[in-house]
């Protein structure tokens, strides 16, 4: 594994030298739950479809943005590895940092903050992490945009103190217009600051659904998403564009839960009284001013000099996700109509070495992740090198070989309108 490890080394180091403006996503879900684990797996996918994939490719493709992604659910999930993300995370002055929790929560009669403590997958109340605590650790990193979600519980217990949206699913790739464009870089690059937000007050519970037309997912998450699409869908932004999101998707989770029958019955599961907690209400705190937007830097090009040799399954969850990102952002760079033919030529060139000869690449949909096309990967990279419609590909999974090359590799693809 010395080669591989050699690759994500090269390509980290050479990010790191360049101070590459950098968009960091600490995304923590708690998928494996007995009771909520299906509505927050919906969630997670959903997050990722409709808000992130489609942020990197415009701050990427827009503005040199690279994605910084810690992407940490199932079993991997613990306070322990939240701590050690925060602290190892290292930050420049334009850089952006956005955490989303979607789990369990809890509060103290004794909290100072009115955000929630969050139980990280694990039952030791002593353990539980408070929101409050990471925006503050964030803040310190001094990025230009620090925005923590937490999608929790915000009940009292005796612990220390430390109706239903449903959206059309697109079976098509991701599209993103001019406008869209305009308005997202508008969102994170005009502004500066700090935004923390929870999707219950202090007392309440938050709630996930299921049926049998969605995988699930829950109200906050959901109504986050939305109300993002159609705000950044608008003509143009209004003055006050993070408070005015933030507002309607507090309102939206409101409506749409207090509508909702279902909860009752997931309610009486956990056997507590519905009754003593009809809705929620997001809380949260915006904390932005209008600020120059950084200059466009131009994304480094990858080293991918070398290839596999050992089976990567076998290690641990932190270097799968080096090496996603290694693909990732050679992905990127591939895709890109920014970089010129030849520079994307020769690192699709490069990218091929670490995948199998027979190597097949699966095209996602958009939202419910059906496959919409496949390709061998020869075709598969000399199209995205080559193509000036497409604006970015996000990796969804990767299949390897008892060697570590990849032999199966599914993606989303993104679109200009």
């Amino acid at each position: 594994m010395k080669k591989l490890a050699f690759i994500i080394a090269a390509l980290f180091i050479g990010a790191a030298s360049s101070q590459s403006q950098t968009i960091h996503w600490l995304l923590f879900f708690d998928t494996w739950d007995q009771y909520i684990g299906n509505g927050v797996c919906g969630s997670h996918d959903f997050i990722k479809a409709h808000l992130v994939n489609t942020v990197n490719a415009v701050l990427g493709e827009e503005s040199g943005y690279v994605s910084d992604m810690h992407d940490i659910y199932g079993r991997y999930i613990s306070p322990e590895r939240c701590e050690k993300e925060i602290k190892s995370l290292k930050c420049q002055p334009d850089d952006i940092i956005v955490f989303y929790y979607a789990g369990h929560g809890v509060r103290s009669v004794d909290d100072k903050s009115q955000y929630p403590q969050m139980w990280m997958g694990q039952n030791d109340e002593k353990k539980c992490i408070p929101l409050i605590g990471v925006h503050n650790e964030l803040k310190k990193k001094g990025a230009r945009l620090t925005i923590s979600v937490s999608m929790s519980c915000n009940v009292f217990d005796n612990v220390s103190p430390k109706y239903q949206l449903m959206m059309v699913a697109n079976a098509g790739p991701t599209k993103v217009s001019e406008n869209k464009i305009e308005n997202i870089k508008n969102l994170f690059l005009n502004y500066k600051g700090d935004i923390i937000a929870a999707s219950g007050k202090p007392g309440q519970s938050s709630w996930v659904y299921w049926n049998d037309k969605c995988k699930g997912g829950d109200y906050f998450t959901t109504s986050l998403v939305y109300n993002f699409e159609n705000l950044v869908s608008q003509d143009q932004l209004q003055s006050d564009p993070w408070q005015d999101l933030f507002v309607k998707t507090k309102k939206t989770a409101y409506d749409n839960m207090y509508q909702s029958q279902q909860a009752t019955s997931w309610d009486d599961v956990k056997g507590r009284a519905f009754k003593n907690s009809p809705t929620q209400e997001a809380v949260f705190t915006v904390n932005v001013r209008k600020a120059t937007p950084p200059a466009k830097e131009k994304i480094d090009e990858p080293n991918l000099d070398g290839t596999p040799q050992q089976d990567i399954q076998q290690e641990s969850d932190e270097y799968y996700q080096n090496f996603m990102d290694v693909i990732q952002r050679a992905l990127t760079y591939t895709s890109s109509p920014s970089n010129s033919l030849q520079q994307r030529k020769k690192i699709a060139d490069a990218l091929a070495k670490m995948f199998t000869g027979d190597a097949v690449v699966r095209m996602l949909s958009q939202d419910n992740n059906e496959m919409i096309d496949k390709e061998d990967i020869q075709t598969f990279l000399g199209r995205i090198s080559t193509s000036r419609l497409l604006y970015g590909v996000a990796l969804y999974q990767c299949y390897f070989d008892d060697n570590g090359r990849i032999s199966a590799m599914k993606v989303k693809e993104i679109y200009k309108e």
